[in-house]
């Protein structure tokens, strides 16, 4: 994070205002990262804390006007790939529904819209890790056809760098990003990946059609123990259903056009998914210490 006074976290509340301008004073670049992709539910039923609209679009138009009040030069706001007005997903609505906002409020803001991002923290191949030891099966909506075309996070970050401190006006001035990896997926060649990097004991699947993977994700939903971080979801299962793949026809512009070259999935994603392994790299030493 950058040696002592170079990195100053400032907690902040995005329904204080003046919380806001405390960590907005004096900035000349403000990237909002800010994202959720479960709704922050209560433990009472049916009451929701921060909806999708309110973290992807009330947020966003927020922070959008308070930078431009602040007399920040850029402003970069980070929605998703999958965004789509018309997506089965809520989630994928209201990250369309945020760019519009951005749009109206900083018609000159900068949106990069990333694929599912990887990384070790991640809540993609992670997900499917923790789903192999939590459920009998891991789940797959329709087979898990639907494809994806992962980013790196270290890659999505260097995007992010290069739009936000360039002085090019032909990188920033109303652009939009649309980054991916270098390949595409299937959800079912996803999951592949992990079972065989995190040696999974008798790896299976279960497909499931999208009316029972709703009805899945709701209950899990209900949960007491998932409310507040839920694994599963029913718009997660929505999500599964659709792909979220670079489209050559649009007129966005891609990682190339800022000079970085695409990771592929395999190498960093093993490099954190081998703590998923049961007994960890501690069963290597056992297995090597038994053939000498």
């Amino acid at each position: 994070m950058g040696d002592v006074g170079v990195v100053a976290p400032m907690p902040f509340n995005p329904r204080d205002d003046s919380s806001i301008d405390r960590a907005m004073e004096g900035c000349d670049i403000v990237v909002n990262l800010i994202g959720k992709d479960f709704e922050t539910k209560h433990y009472v039923p049916n009451i929701v804390n921060f909806t999708y609209d309110d973290v992807h679009v009330k947020v966003a138009e927020k922070l959008a006007k308070k930078a431009l009040q602040h007399g920040a030069s850029t402003f970069v706001h980070v929605s998703a790939l999958a965004a789509d007005p018309h997506a089965l997903s809520e989630w994928a609505r209201s990250k369309a529904r945020g760019e519009e906002a951005v749009r109206a409020v900083a018609p000159g803001a900068t949106i990069i819209r990333p694929a599912d991002v990887f990384g070790p923290e991640d809540r993609f191949l992670n997900l499917f890790a923790m789903m192999s030891h939590t459920f009998p099966r891991v789940i797959l909506v329709d087979g898990g056809t639907a494809r994806v075309q992962p980013i790196y996070v270290h890659d999505l970050a260097q995007a992010i760098y290069k739009v936000a401190v360039s002085e090019d006006p032909d990188y920033m001035l109303g652009q939009t990003y649309d980054l991916a990896g270098p390949e595409e997926y299937t959800y079912r060649e996803v999951v592949e990946y992990v079972f065989e990097s995190i040696r999974a004991d008798n790896p299976e699947v279960l497909n499931v059609s999208p009316t029972v993977a709703n009805v899945i994700g709701s209950t899990f939903g209900l949960m007491p123990q998932w409310i507040r971080n839920p694994m599963v979801t029913r718009d997660l299962f929505l999500r599964m259903q659709a792909d979220v793949v670079l489209d050559d026809l649009a007129p966005t512009r891609r990682l190339h056009d800022l000079g970085i070259e695409a990771t592929s999935m395999e190498m960093p994603g093993f490099s954190f998914l081998h703590r998923h392994r049961h007994g960890s790299h501690f069963v290597d030493m056992v297995n090597d210490s038994k053939k000498k």
